[in-house]
């Protein structure tokens, strides 16, 4: 006869040397010792047999990420580092439509660092999460977007002024067309940026002083890739003109 004593009293037959205890049942989370012993028919009683059974439902908690915050994020290398904070022990995963990428154990600083390396540009959605090892229960998903873009975008256009101007005016309009959501920037004589917005972008550049003026645009994108440059020259000119002569007559005829 095959006793269990400790947080849970039974017994059973050891038939053809198996014994088995079923409907042991705990519904609050816990550890749960129990003693096996077993006497046979001159009731002789063993030694004791001591087992412990940790019953734990909780969920893990969602790993975070502290590397980057912005969702989607973009890059223009690969592989793309995720550092966060999770729970020492448990294995941090990174997946993709359900299937691994990379995991690691969390350090015992309660940190993680993953790659993900992707040989083609595109848009990757992904989720990080980690599972207790004892347990194996899994946390939620932290999704996020990753866009990998190495691709430089083209040279701002220019469509006002449509050719290098010469200006008496102290103030010149430069616009034209961009990436949205690029970032403008205008350098030489004057320095300014902005984002692109309904791809377009407008600057307005005065010069209190005659001369000649050189602007250079470039754009940069959201994965920091930075565009060849597009040149704009300025001449501001508000000399007065000397007044014309009269060569002939000489002097004011009569008639």
């Amino acid at each position: 006869t095959v006793n269990i004593t400790g947080d849970h009293t039974s017994s059973a037959t050891c038939i053809a040397g198996a014994f088995i205890f079923t409907g042991i049942t705990k519904v609050v989370d816990g550890s749960y010792v129990y003693n096996l012993t077993q006497t046979d028919l001159a009731t002789n009683v063993s030694a004791v047999t001591t087992f412990t059974w940790v019953r734990d439902t909780t969920i893990p908690a969602t790993p975070t990420i502290t590397n980057f915050a912005d969702n989607p994020h973009y890059t223009n290398a690969s592989p793309l580092t995720v550092n966060g904070a999770c729970v020492s022990g448990d294995t941090v995963t990174i997946s993709e439509g359900g299937a691994t990428l990379t995991s690691a154990l969390c350090g015992g600083g309660n940190t993680y660092s993953l790659n993900v390396a992707k040989g083609v540009n595109g848009t990757y959605t992904l989720a990080v999460y980690q599972t207790d090892p004892v347990s194996t229960n899994s946390s939620a998903n932290r999704d996020f977007t990753w866009v990998y873009d190495s691709v430089a975008p083209t040279a701002p256009t220019i469509s006002t002024p449509s050719a290098s101007p010469v200006t008496s005016s102290g103030v010149l309009e430069i616009s034209g067309t961009c990436e949205t959501n690029a970032t403008v920037n205008l350098a030489g004589d004057d320095a300014q940026n902005q984002i692109c917005a309904g791809g377009n972008y407008s600057f307005s550049v005065s010069e209190a002083v005659d001369g000649t003026y050189n602007y250079s645009l470039t754009q940069t994108d959201l994965a920091s890739n930075t565009s060849a440059s597009a040149a704009q020259q300025w001449v501001k000119d508000s000399s007065a003109l000397a007044l014309p002569t009269i060569d002939t007559p000489a002097t004011e005829p009569f008639r």
